[in-house]
């Protein structure tokens, strides 16, 4: 169950190579390793995303808005060639954010994602990308989850399987679902039962009803999994042309020479 456009593992790199179109990046950092750096990523937000950050109730949840946030600020600004401050959104047609202004004509798409072990970004060149990622988990009423949420044809295959294998392949079902909704923009407008990722990757297609009742089809979809650590599943979605998906492990070093490039002084 998983596309072929993912064929390296997760590279090092000290630049931020550039995403030609058709070409999709992924980068990956643990959460842990960066929390020097959230106060000087912190001051890179938007008003809106400092915001956002103050609805958090607790430190770990604010910390990781930050960290992610910040580090699409300098990855964004490296692909455009300018200031991370002065990266701005805006939402798009079903509300996605995407980029607003003159980047707009980067052509340039992104989304993230973060639980406890992993934060994830992804971008893509003239081409729509979703990203998910969860904490594997033991789940309650895991049956009654599987009837509500996957499709027929996911829920008979899911279905015939070994109960041990069967909290993983929910997951996995659920996190690419995810990654393919977000990738279109939906949100909460399609229901997950309605979104049959075995389709996806078999023919492309993905169609059904959304939550208003109105037929949906999503057409030039690809999906594959991401290789994560151990207890972490994690799913990359792309809608429209797309020749190879690259991975990179974001290393602290690099993040502080973002920073301090910018004439940001960082503790290492």
């Amino acid at each position: 169950m998983s596309d072929n456009l993912i064929r390296s593992g997760w590279e090092v790199t000290d630049t931020v190579p550039e995403v030609k179109p058709g070409e999709i990046a992924v980068w990956q950092f643990h959460p842990k390793e960066m929390t020097h750096f959230v106060r000087p990523l912190g001051k890179l937000l938007s008003r809106d995303e400092k915001s956002r950050r103050e609805r958090f109730l607790n430190d770990k949840a604010r910390q990781e808005f930050v960290l992610s946030h910040g580090v699409l600020h300098c990855l964004l600004a490296k692909l455009l060639q300018q200031s991370p401050a002065s990266i701005e959104f805006m939402g798009g047609a079903q509300g996605k954010p995407q980029l607003a202004g003159r980047e707009q004509n980067q052509r340039l798409s992104f989304n993230l994602t973060h639980t406890e072990n992993a934060s994830l970004i992804a971008f893509g060149c003239d081409c729509e990308v979703g990203i998910d990622a969860e904490k594997e988990q033991a789940l309650i009423d895991l049956k009654r989850l599987a009837r509500t949420y996957l499709s027929m044809e996911e829920y008979s295959a899911w279905i015939g399987m070994s109960t041990e294998r069967q909290g993983a392949q929910f997951l996995d079902y659920w996190c690419a679902k995810e990654a393919l909704l977000k990738a279109a923009g939906y949100g909460l407008a399609i229901h997950p039962s309605q979104v049959n990722t075995l389709e996806a990757i078999s023919s492309g297609i993905v169609r059904g009803m959304r939550e208003n009742d109105y037929f949906f089809e999503i057409r030039e979809c690809r999906l594959s999994k991401l290789p994560l650590p151990a207890g972490t599943c994690g799913w990359l979605a792309v809608l429209g042309a797309a020749r190879e998906a690259r991975l990179y492990r974001l290393e602290p070093h690099l993040l502080a020479d973002m920073l301090s490039s910018e004439g940001r002084k960082v503790e290492k």
